[in-house]
């Protein structure tokens, strides 16, 4: 152990761990600094200083001494000793003012005052070390009882104090228990390190107390009784700390792991050399799990005497201090043996092999899930439609994963836990699988539906095509259009007073509109305490996160963002009684129109000015109803395109599905030999019609989940890019539609159905029934459809060279769609023709989802550069400076992502662990000023 005297260890267990933790403040500082008052301001610095003084002087001394070649000595162990106490001591005294009540957890650090422990506790371990050392000559010979019994005196001292001394008429302050009480536990923590210090370096005798009495319940009682108590895994009627306290270790590699670290360390020492060797190696590879649990306990050292005093378990949580000794104790016994043959150099290689065993064997493990969620998230998110070969995902290995981020998403599962998860390896995890990030609830579901086959327990995602329910009405509005001729573009600017009526504090205004084709929101804004705040323009899940966070704060946040088929969501939040708020947004139209809004329905712009003739624009095209009448019509053919249901559990089906289709051929509606079948589970496989289309519904592999909108996307995908005179009319066959997998709707993919808006299902009678792709796919309609194989369209832009097929009703866009979007610094802010094109590199983005991360990444970046809103961003207003900061930084940390993760659905609360541990402090010590209190009155 006196190689711990070496001063570069100062560097790992002081220097690095203070400069992580100053960086953690400090960004968190950055965040919060203009919600702090001046007081608060004043102690920051304060605090900021003397722990910069704190680093540079460690720093500073490590360096002189490894320069000197000389080891740490005792002065500047107790110095640091005594100085990180007094200033952790000021600290906890005087957090309340760093951090008040009313800074928002959501704008703080995960666990930031757990993570404050781990960080520094290395440092004080350390010195307590080096003074246990120094304090301890000739350790062989001297015997290790009197270290143990001053240990155990002091609970014993601690007890008396209480029971006898704090009840009499001294004039004790708080704070001078509180020092008793630290010396106490300091006396408490040294004698017990000592004595274990002591006991592992005594010399062998030949009637030596044998070892393996005292390693045995070191290296394996008191570990396995901590993991049981901890995880819960005790007989009926006997109870321990709950479920997972101080982290979820109930995973069996966790048992296995300790008890063949503790075997392995009372394995008594060989002399056969390869033998040996082989010892140390496995030694230096479960070092790292030994290390693990002493760093994760190390800040509850100082609890480990009103452990002793209340529970009567506080020596379990000093064991995995105890271990740790006795683990660098053996690893140093054999490496002082094994240098006697062999070069030291590859002792050191042997043992960095072994210990990194361990971390490596996690990181493969949790890379292996990183590909695994990789590859399906890319077939979900990032569909080539294109690509023949499809690799199909591992369900076992995606199932792990799903489970895994479920757990780490629900630690209200471990509400009386400090730690929800493991400690370290869970964001670790989160780092390497999830960029920091996380999956929604809905990415979830829908992974587990397509490659699991689960049963959807939630409706299937839908959008409104009416109004949210309002609790706060539009009681004014007034509109302003004006026609830009430089732009040949209409401007109009709609201003609202939002008042509510319900009688209810804290109301929300909440609605949807819907937006014609040709118009875009171009800005935004809301009145926030007497002053116009301008909407900012930002990533749409960053930005409804943000929205979701202020809303659980209470504060004024209003937002504007996309929902399927051109419908804007509308909110802004809170009202109080009978409270009037103002807000307004701008549009940018080619034509004028109509808007609903709020049960209100307004004009923009002159309706009677028309365009009657094609808008050509360097990223495609815009034709007003009227311009499309000059264009000549054409019926194209249409073909049945089945696409059968192959999920889970639908093997038995074929026979009825060949009838439904046979019903169908003998009615003679469309040519039998033109149609396809797509055998559709997570993946879809497709035929033409040929002779022997019975033999594919009978040899199909039935597995999975019913990927209806994947089908269905391919088939308009693909039919979009050939552009031939036959469209598909899609028939599913299913004797469960509405559990199919439907997450979205296909509003974006309208250029590929100018014919019909409708795909049908068969019923048992073999009659079609309609459903809709643009609103609620799942659900079939209640009106009846009539299915109409002569339809009419346009053709752009003519019968001989057509670009596109053109519904007959509404203005149309014709887009160039790209392969890949890139980022365009040419287009203009705020412009028509921006928007236009913006709106086509959507489209492009949706047909061409095979890029989906470079075209996601520069379609935001050019909506920025435009301020353009698209449905990959959203306007969105907060209060003050601190959620802009937050608003910033979450933004960068979503764009530096793929772009298939989430920042989360729900508002955060307080940081569970962080919660968790300053209320245990906090209570120990409400409660031992009440106790003093109380004895002192009835004394």
């Amino acid at each position: 152990m006196k190689t711990l005297l070496n001063p570069k260890w100062l560097l790992l267990t002081n220097t690095l761990p203070f400069v992580v933790t100053f960086v953690i403040y400090w960004e968190t500082y950055q965040i919060i600094h203009t919600l702090l008052t001046p007081e608060s301001l004043t102690l920051w610095g304060q605090f900021g200083m003397t722990f910069s003084a704190l680093v540079i002087v460690n720093l500073s001394y490590s360096i002189i001494q490894i320069l000197r070649k000389e080891v740490v000595q005792i002065w500047f162990a107790l110095y640091t000793f005594l100085i990180s106490i007094t200033f952790f001591y000021f600290y906890f005294t005087y957090e309340s003012l760093l951090i008040p009540i009313n800074i928002p957890q959501w704008m703080l650090a995960k666990d930031m005052y757990l993570y404050l422990g781990f960080l520094t506790m290395p440092a004080l371990f350390h010195a307590l070390l080096i003074l246990v050392v120094h304090l301890t000559p000739n350790p062989g010979n001297k015997s290790a009882w009197q270290s143990f019994l001053m240990g155990l005196l002091c609970p014993f001292a601690c007890y008396l104090f209480f029971q006898i001394l704090v009840p009499m008429d001294f004039e004790l302050s708080f704070h001078t228990i509180i020092i008793v009480v630290i010396s106490l536990t300091v006396l408490f923590i040294f004698s017990l390190t000592r004595g274990v210090y002591l006991l592992a370096m005594k010399k062998r005798q030949r009637k030596e107390f044998p070892q393996w009495l005292w390693k045995v319940p070191i290296a394996l009682l008191l570990p396995l009784t901590g993991l049981i108590l901890n995880n819960g895994h005790l007989p009926e009627g006997i109870r321990g700390f709950g479920n997972t306290l101080f982290g979820d270790f109930s995973h069996p590699i966790f048992y296995i792991i300790t008890v063949f670290n503790g075997t392995v360390l009372c394995i008594p020492p060989v002399s056969h050399k390869i033998s040996r060797i082989g010892l140390f190696i496995t030694k230096a590879a479960t070092f790292s799990y030994t290390l693990y649990f002493f760093i994760i306990f190390l800040p509850f050292l100082p609890l480990s005497i009103p452990a002793v005093l209340f529970l009567g378990l506080g020596f379990l949580l000093l064991s995995p201090l105890f271990l740790f000794l006795l683990h660098i104790k053996s690893l140093t016994e054999d490496f002082h043996y094994l240098s006697s043959f062999l070069k030291k150099p590859l002792l050191y290689v042997f043992g960095l092999l072994g210990l990194a065993t361990l971390p490596v064997a996690i990181t493969y493990s949790y890379w292996q899930d990183k590909i695994a969620l990789k590859e399906a998230l890319h077939y979900v998110y990032q569909p080539d439609f294109t690509s023949p070969n499809l690799k199909k995902i591992d369900p076992e290995s995606l199932n792990r994963v799903l489970k895994t981020i479920r757990k780490h998403k629900n630690p209200t599962l471990y509400h009386h836990s400090l730690f929800p998860h493991a400690p370290f390896l869970a964001p670790f995890y989160q780092w390497l699988v999830l960029d920091n990030l996380t999956l929604s609830n809905e990415k979830l579901s829908h992974l587990e539906k397509v490659f699991l086959g689960e049963t959807p327990y939630e409706e299937n995602f839908t959008a409104s095509t009416g109004n949210m329910p309002q609790a706060v009405e539009i009681s004014n509005i007034q509109v302003q259009s004006a026609f830009d001729r430089s732009e040949n573009t209409w401007r109009s600017q709609i201003d609202l007073e939002l008042t509510n009526t319900t009688g209810q504090w804290m109301a929300e205004f909440a609605t949807t509109f819907q937006l014609p084709e040709g118009c875009w929101v171009s800005d935004y804004y809301l009145w926030v305490n007497d002053v116009k705040e301008p909407g900012i323009l930002a990533e749409k899940k960053t930005a409804t996160w943000i929205y979701n966070n202020i809303l659980s704060t209470r504060k004024d946040p209003g937002i504007l963002y996309y929902l399927p088929n051109k419908r804007i969501a509308f909110k802004v939040f809170p009202f109080a009684i009978d409270e009037v708020r103002k807000t307004g947004f701008e549009l940018i139209h080619k034509e004028p129109f109509k808007l609903e809004i709020g049960g209100k329905e307004l004009i923009l712009g002159d309706l009677s000015q028309t365009l009657s003739q094609a808008v050509k624009l360097p990223h495609g095209y815009y034709l007003s109803e009227r311009a499309k009448q000059t264009l000549p019509r054409v019926k194209r053919k249409p073909y049945f395109h089945f696409i059968v249901d192959c999920s889970q559990g639908k093997q038995s089906l074929s026979a009825s599905y060949i009838k439904k289709v046979e019903q169908l051929f003998e009615k003679g509606i469309l040519d039998k030999n033109t149609s396809k079948f797509s055998f559709t589970n997570a993946y879809t496989q497709t035929y033409p019609y040929s002779k022997a289309w019975k033999e594919h519904f009978r040899t199909q592999a039935c597995e999975g989940g019913f990927y209806l909108e994947r089908a269905i996307k391919e088939v308009l995908v693909k039919s979009y890019h050939l552009r031939q005179d036959v469209y598909p009319v899609i028939i599913v066959l299913s004797d469960w539609v509405e559990g199919a997998i439907l997450q979205h709707n296909f509003s974006d993919y309208k250029l590929a159905f100018p014919e019909s808006d409708f795909f049908y299902e068969v019923s048992k009678t073999g009659e079609l029934i309609p459903h809709s792709l643009l609103t609620s796919p799942a659900a079939p309609l209640e009106e009846k459809v009539a299915f109409n194989p002569e339809v009419e369209v346009y053709a752009w832009p003519n019968t001989r060279q057509v670009e596109a097929f053109l519904p007959l009703k509404g203005a149309s866009i014709i887009p160039h769609i790209s392969p890949k979007i890139e980022e365009s610094e040419e287009l203009h802010p705020k412009t028509w023709e921006s928007a236009f094109a913006l709106n086509a590199q959507w489209l492009s983005h949706c047909f061409h989802q095979e890029n989906f991360q470079h075209s996601w990444l520069n379609l935001v970046k050019n909506s920025f550069h435009t301020q353009i809103m698209t449905p990959v961003t959203s306007f969105i207003v907060v209060e003050n400076e601190a959620q802009k900061a937050m608003l910033k930084k979450k933004q960068e940390q979503m764009l530096n992502s793929s772009g298939f993760f989430d920042l989360g659905e729900e508002p955060e609360a307080m940081s569970e662990p962080g919660l968790l541990l300053m209320l245990l402090l906090g209570l120990v010590c409400f409660l031992l000023k009440q106790w003093i209190q109380n004895r002192k009155r009835f004394a």
